[in-house]
């Protein structure tokens, strides 16, 4: 198995995390603001 056939995996994992965090920091967003009604202009 050579160096090139190792990283593929590895990329796929790495973008795979990336992914997650992003869905996590969404979520988190949510959860923050889920009793918030004002969109910082003054409308809903």
């Amino acid at each position: 198995m050579g160096v090139d056939n190792i990283f593929g995996p590895v990329d796929i994992a790495i973008s795979g995390l990336r992914a997650q965090g992003k869905q996590i920091e969404v979520i988190s967003s949510n959860v923050a603001n889920a009793r918030t009604t004002d969109a910082g202009k003054g409308n809903p």
